[in-house]
């Protein structure tokens, strides 16, 4: 692991860059953050806020291999793999997003949103079967899921 002494200078990067982000300068704050020891740049919360902030930018293509490098670092955050597979998704990387869905799914088989996650990556993946399918096990169990119903809306008029 990194010293106390690295992890102190890491979380001073970090500072900066939201400094920079607050102020919705996203170059800067990669300045920053792309101006660390290459050490650091390869700590988890480094890649996090790189890939974060390339997809602030729109930049989906470029954020990928951070999001990915801090997903192999903490592979069962599930914030991040959820946000993740949307970055994937839209990039047009449907099946790596859909492993990722998957791989909440399969974590918590009752999370409604994960579910719903999972169909949308099938979705664009254009499997509307399978998304059909998994919307239709979530509107069973809960008529309410607002996205849920929208996006069966959408799959069951084409």
């Amino acid at each position: 692991g990194l010293s106390p002494d690295a992890a102190e200078q890491i979380q001073e990067f970090i500072r900066q860059a939201m400094v920079q982000r607050n102020q919705e300068d996203f170059q800067g704050a990669l300045r920053v953050l792309r101006g660390s020891p290459r050490e650091f740049r390869r700590s988890r919360e480094i890649m996090l806020l790189i890939g974060d902030t390339l997809c602030r930018q729109r930049k989906y293509k470029r954020a990928i291999p951070f999001l990915m490098a801090y997903l192999d670092l903490s592979p069962w955050e599930e914030r991040v793999l959820a946000r993740t597979a949307r970055v994937l998704i839209a990039a047009g990387e449907h099946e790596l997003a859909i492993d990722l869905a998957n791989r909440l799914v399969l974590r918590n088989p009752e999370d409604t949103d994960s579910r719903v996650l999972l169909a949308e990556c099938f979705r664009a993946a254009r499997k509307n079967e399978r998304a059909l399918k998994i919307l239709e096990g979530v509107l069973a169990e809960s008529g309410q899921h607002e996205r849920a119903k929208k996006l069966h809306k959408e799959l069951a008029h084409n």
